[in-house]
């Protein structure tokens, strides 16, 4: 087995001391221990051990010594940052001025500028930057080296998974393979972000799968979605946009903190989560699983589309939100949605049509392939379809709407009962279909 480091990222404003978030409840739930520094690791003579890193959000404030605030301390001692003493003077047309000498080796020790507080780092994700030198030092100083990164990050942590993996890539390029499970990546802002490690999925990223907030509407948080995001080698990394029901917040959750009818977002995404970092090897307590098989997960998902309108009335609310995001309006992939799953009329993403079609190979062959009802198909289909009905009568309600939407057609097509349902060919070329690499359940 390679061996596997693993990095979580926190979000604006959240740290490991959060209660009912997936970050925390994952950081809390690995196995083996996080890295501690003591001195300067970075100056190439004490070596690390351990298993994982924990990095604090843009913004939070813990109050605990063991989470300060990013940019607040240097980011590899924990020492409250300060500026380096001795000056230069500055000329200038408007007079001469003393300010600090800020040497290269200043700001690589986390000394070069002045720290950072809560608010800048909300309003901007200030610190987050220290946040990727203490990720890229501690990997460079660990004894022996991974052989692969996993990193899980959500929101603007999700954001700093992508920097740290280029940063990764820069240095070490691919003797370190990265995967990454990013949920809403947000930059924040009102315009579109173009440095090349917030929109670039490097080559050393071997699979990423990212969650994207369908009912998300706040205009400062414009996702890093297919529109912003671009794979630099598609020959080398695996890569799965995924829509989600809900806001920005409601995969992150607890499921147990939402209600019955919004819950199977964040049960979905939880299990996601935990499927894909312990596929490429991180490890939890043993007490600690969420595993779905695929009835289950095709039932999630179901009742996803059953309750679609309670997402998207619920997905941001009230006047707060509106004012925090500078006003309000649909993200963009809500128009573009075939571009992300095939079938997108009824399937919420390509792990929903996957496990649909394992876990009901005849019904989805009949609904959503070209090979049609025919006369000869129609009894068993119908047999099909009622003992599914008896078995999983949430799987046959959520699909009511569309067969609806298809037998109204008929008004127009007499031949449409010998069709199927949906042609196969509706998603756009950048489409990925769920990859042989990750499990289904």
């Amino acid at each position: 087995m390679p061996k596997v480091f693993t990095i979580l990222c926190h979000g604006t404003k959240f740290h490991r001391y959060e209660a009912n978030e997936i970050v925390a409840e994952f950081g809390r739930n690995l196995s083996g221990r996080e890295v501690r520094i003591a001195g300067a690791a970075t100056n190439g003579q004490d070596h690390l051990t351990g298993d994982y890193l924990i990095l604090e959000g843009p913004g939070s404030s813990s109050g605990q010594a063991d989470a300060p605030t990013p940019g607040s301390v240097n980011p590899y001692t924990f020492d409250p940052k300060g500026d380096p003493s001795g000056s230069i003077l500055v000329e200038t047309n408007f007079g001469n001025y003393l300010v600090p000498d800020r040497t290269f080796a200043d700001h690589f020790y986390g000394n070069g500028s002045a720290a950072v507080g809560t608010t800048r780092g909300l309003l901007t994700g200030a610190g987050w930057d220290d946040n990727v030198q203490r990720a890229v030092g501690v990997v460079a100083n660990l004894n022996p080296m991974p052989e692969r990164i996993n990193l899980l990050g959500w929101s603007r942590g999700a954001v700093t998974t992508l920097k740290i993996a280029n940063k990764l890539n820069e240095i070490f390029g691919n003797a370190i393979r990265q995967n990454i499970f990013a949920i809403d990546p947000v930059y924040g802002g009102l315009g579109v972000p173009t440095e090349t490690d917030v929109t670039t999925i490097p080559a050393s990223v071997h699979c990423i799968v990212v969650i994207l907030s369908m009912h998300e509407r706040r205009n400062m948080f414009g996702p890093q979605d297919l529109s912003r995001l671009h794979v630099q080698n598609p020959a080398a990394t695996t890569a799965v946009f995924l829509p989600m029901p809900g806001g920005h917040s409601d995969q992150v959750r607890s499921p147990s903190t939402f209600s019955r009818e919004r819950k199977h977002a964040a049960k979905v995404t939880w299990h996601l989560a935990w499927r894909f970092l312990t596929n490429f090897g991180t490890g939890f307590k043993q007490d600690f699983t969420l595993p779905l098989d695929v009835i289950e997960i095709s039932n999630a998902y179901a009742q996803m589309r059953i309750n679609m309108g309670e997402y998207r009335a619920r997905g941001t609310e009230g006047l707060v939100n509106f004012a925090m995001g500078m006003g309000m309006s649909s993200r963009s992939m809500l128009d573009d949605l075939a571009r992300y799953v095939t079938h997108s009329a009824y399937f919420v993403n390509e792990h929903h049509r996957a496990v649909f079609r394992q876990a009901f190979p005849n019904l989805y062959r009949t609904l959503f392939t070209n090979s049609g009802f025919g006369i000869l198909a129609m009894a068993e289909f119908k047999r099909e379809y009622d003992g599914i009905k008896t078995a999983e009568p949430t799987i046959v309600r959520s699909l009511m709407p569309y067969f609806l939407s298809r037998y109204l057609t008929i008004r127009q097509d007499p031949m449409w009962i010998f069709r199927p349902f949906a042609t196969s060919g509706n998603a756009a070329s950048l489409h990925r279909s769920w990859p042989a690499i990750l499990p289904l359940s």
